[in-house]
């Protein structure tokens, strides 16, 4: 009788210890915060409710099959939304730049030499794929020209492309030496660096249809991975030494260089990561930031630096400063925008110190700034933020306007001061899947007044700021054209008239 009473009481603990853990399972997996309440279970990947395409987990309306897409989150659909019914369907884009890989810096352009046109008619971009890259055959690292016109290829190589050995790192600047004392006269140049280290000056002749070769060249080997170049030219002379060309390295250094192609000077600044360089206005200093968020300034003439550095106050990675006629302006990770007197490197006094934008919302900015773009005047500025935010600045540093974009910008915006007279700002939302294909993002056009004018869906995602021209030839100095807008993604190049 003990025996049998010993075997109940084993089965009855072990089924006291099976119950227990069942219900502690069930209550880890299912109940939220041991109040009784349930979670809700895991979505289904695969059931499309309304049948409009979109699966549920992915559809912003999954029981309306004439919407799945709410982008400013006003809970009226995409379809509806009056706002949303001013994109662009289909933007005018070259379809044969998509083999080239992703665009990842900001592209540049070339004038036509002539008396009373400022048209347009050829762009360059950084392109191509990693070396193992089963497309990166004919679509090897290099900068790339193309037509404004069609979007074809410029250069009758077979890729189409000054190759590089590495991906190019750097910002590409232009600038036609030769038009400075002869309007029909051409000596462009383009500047820029790699990631291996490698620093390029190549001038692309007015009718050559040839990649640069030989004499063309002009290159260099720094120390690091190149992160930016900026360019001065000299108003009073065609291309001399008194033009300069500066380059920062991911190792610290700065390199400046004459127009004879000269490394006249060479900066280091221990232990730092360099942002791009911004030459001042007059070509005398240029200012540089890092990634442990302090910012430098130098005489270009002996390399001696201006004052002490200026510390923005954090850790982290500072935007590529931007040098005006006497202020410079440098912004953070930390949501604060900086203004400082370019004599000396300390705050400007009209602003007190750095000023952190609040927007419509009430809501203080505390997101990754982008690279400020000042108006040529100086009288006001624009910012974009990753919090999705942008923001107009006037002189004295107070917040003028503010819009959201409900993305996170994180290319600088630009005002086109030449043509349509309009901002553009841009901004990349979230992929809904691990597949980059998802990647997308968005153009927005403003007026001054911070009026919304349309926004244009894009696929991929953006990283360098618009370039705007004019490639119609009857847009004349004086008369422009409306502008035509053309922007680089992770995917694709895109270009469309600036007022739409």
């Amino acid at each position: 009788m003990e025996k049998k009473e010993l075997i109940i009481g084993v089965v009855i603990i072990i089924l006291v210890i099976v119950i227990t853990l069942g219900v502690t399972y069930y209550l880890i997996e299912n109940v939220d915060n041991w109040d009784g309440t349930t979670d809700d279970p895991e979505p289904d990947d695969t059931i499309d409710t309304d049948g409009d395409g979109f699966i549920d987990i992915y559809d912003d309306f999954p029981e309306d099959d004439t919407e799945w897409e709410d982008w400013d989150d006003d809970d009226i659909g995409d379809n509806e939304d009056i706002m949303v019914h001013k994109w662009m369907d289909s933007p005018n884009f070259y379809v044969n730049l998509t083999s080239n890989g992703p665009v990842s810096e900001s592209m540049a352009y070339r004038i036509i030499p002539n008396m009373n046109s400022k048209q347009a008619d050829r762009f360059y971009y950084a392109g191509g794929l990693p070396i193992g890259d089963p497309d990166s055959v004919l679509s090897p690292y290099g900068l790339y020209a193309k037509s404004t016109a069609d979007g074809s290829k410029e250069w009758t190589s077979w890729s189409g492309a000054f190759e590089t050995d590495s991906e190019i790192t750097s910002n590409i600047e232009g600038m036609n030496f030769g038009s400075k004392r002869d309007p029909l006269n051409m000596d462009f140049r383009l500047l820029f660096g790699t990631d291996g280290g490698d620093l390029y000056i190549i001038e692309d002749g007015l009718y050559s249809s040839y990649v640069p070769l030989d004499d063309d060249i002009q290159s260099f080997i720094l120390d690091g991975s190149v992160v930016g170049v900026d360019i001065y030219e000299d108003q009073n002379n065609i291309l001399s030494s008194e033009d300069i060309f500066i380059a920062t390295t991911d190792s610290g250094s700065l390199y400046i260089i004459d127009g004879e192609f000269n490394i006249t000077k060479t900066i280091s600044i221990p232990n730092a990561e360099l942002s791009r360089p911004s030459i001042s206005s007059d070509g005398k200093y240029v200012y540089v930031g890092t990634r442990a968020g302090k910012l430098y300034g130098f005489v270009i003439a002996d390399g001696s630096q201006i004052g002490n550095e200026y510390d923005l106050g954090i850790d982290e990675w500072t935007t590529d400063p931007v040098a005006t006629v006497d202020l410079v302006y440098a912004a953070g990770d930390n949501g604060v925008i900086h203004c400082l007197t370019m004599h000396d490197c300390k705050p400007n006094t009209n602003w007190e110190s750095g000023i952190r934008p609040v927007n419509s919302d009430r809501e203080n900015e505390a997101k990754k700034l982008t690279t400020p773009h000042i108006r040529p005047d100086g009288e006001e500025g624009y910012i974009g933020s990753e919090s999705g935010w942008f923001y107009m600045f006037d002189d004295e540093g107070t917040i003028i306007n503010s819009f959201n974009t409900y993305g996170k910008i994180q290319a600088t915006p630009v005002y086109d001061i030449m043509y349509s007279r309009l901002l553009f700002i841009t901004a990349n939302y979230d992929c809904l899947t691990d597949d980059p294909s998802d990647d997308h993002s968005r153009v927005f056009c403003l007026d001054t007044t911070f009026t919304f004018k349309y926004s244009i869906k894009l696929d991929g995602v953006i990283y360098g700021q618009p370039v705007i021209y004019d490639d119609f030839p009857d847009g004349t100095i004086g008369h422009p054209g409306d502008g035509e807008v053309v922007i680089g993604t992770s995917s694709q190049i895109y270009s469309f008239k600036a007022t739409n």
